[in-house]
């Protein structure tokens, strides 16, 4: 469901969500018990505006004895008169977060300095204030948005603005085993003689080799080396609470140009396209409960609009390249 705000010179707002229902709407539809509802765009400068909106999920904490916390990662995508979609650039500052909220920047690279050009911030994390658990409500959080700076000549070109949501969970700086110790195939050891986990204790640079007492994981990975800039999760970091849901990934589908789409999926139709399983290009069983199908056919330069009777079920048949795409999701159309 969809929720639709008409201003003035027709700019049309709606409400969506990256979970596992689409939310937002009349009646917003909770799914993986978060919930995105009345956005809209206000206090427009002529080059800046608020994009306004109210959220809420379940079973949110923080605190408790562990100094961590559940969280919402948000980001906001909109489509020109055109009909491309894009990414909106949210300001570094400006942001004004709900009682009991704060708001969190999401940089392109974090931990970099902020810039608007090369590094700007493509979303936020709001998360609660103080210790508490239970359901968590923002109302009337605003996002600020300078949409000259990122190349829109006139408020008129911004025909559709969505929010999405996905529930986060932190994950606090510490050290952990890779590998379970156990005969599995290609799982992560020591090197040697030793058949054991491997500590990461640090980002620092690690060593992959057969040999030496290094990482290594028998047919499942190269010797060489892990860069110190590149993430080992022992740095404090978010990761999603819950699994990708279809909804979720068709919902990334419907923001996408045909050519970006048809990439993403196992195979479109010809002639009648309805309940043909994109995914794994089934025209009637869902392989592994995939129930991922186009509406009615479209011209081939069109984009596809897709539906999910199944929202809620993790999507199978999902290939890394068309995963890591989804990960990328707010930056996939730069």
């Amino acid at each position: 469901m969809e929720q639709k705000y008409i201003p003035t010179m027709r700019t049309k707002l709606f409400a969506g969500v990256f979970l596992a229902l689409c939310a937002g709407g009349i009646a917003p539809v909770a799914a993986n018990n978060i919930q995105v509802s009345n956005t809209t765009l206000t206090g427009n400068t002529g080059s800046e505006v608020m994009v306004q909106f109210d959220i809420s999920w379940e079973n949110s904490w923080r605190g408790g004895g562990v100094a961590n916390w559940d969280a919402a990662w948000v980001f906001v995508k909109f489509k020109y008169s055109n009909g491309l979609w894009k990414h909106v650039q949210l300001a570094t500052t400006g942001h004004v977060p709900a009682g009991g909220s704060l708001i969190d920047m999401g940089l392109l690279t974090p931990g970099a300095a902020a810039d608007p050009v090369i590094n700007p911030t493509i979303g936020v994390f709001i998360r609660r204030d103080a210790d508490g658990t239970g359901t968590f409500s923002a109302t009337g959080v605003q996002l600020k948005w300078d949409y000259a700076a990122q190349g829109i000549l006139a408020y008129n070109d911004i025909a559709e603005v969505r929010v999405f949501a996905v529930e986060m969970v932190y994950v606090n700086q510490g050290a952990f085993f890779l590998g379970s110790g156990g005969d599995e195939p290609a799982h992560f050891n020591v090197s040697g003689p030793i058949d054991a986990p491997v500590l990461v204790s640090s980002e620092n640079a690690i060593t992959m080799s057969s040999t030496g007492f290094n990482l290594w994981a028998d047919d499942f990975i190269e010797a060489g080396t892990l860069p110190a800039t590149f993430p080992k999760g022992y740095a404090a970091s978010y990761a999603m609470k819950y699994e990708m849901s279809q909804a979720q990934y068709t919902d990334f589908l419907n923001t996408l140009t045909r050519t970006q789409q048809e990439a993403l999926i196992g195979s479109l139709p010809s002639g009648t396209w309805n309940f043909f399983y994109v995914m794994s290009g089934q025209a009637i069983d869902a392989d592994y409960r995939n129930t991922i199908f186009p509406r009615p056919s479209a011209p081939a330069f069109q984009k596809v609009r897709y539906n999910f009777p199944a929202a809620a079920a993790v999507p199978w048949l999902l290939a890394w390249f068309r995963l890591t795409a989804y990960l990328d999701g707010p930056d996939y159309d730069r």
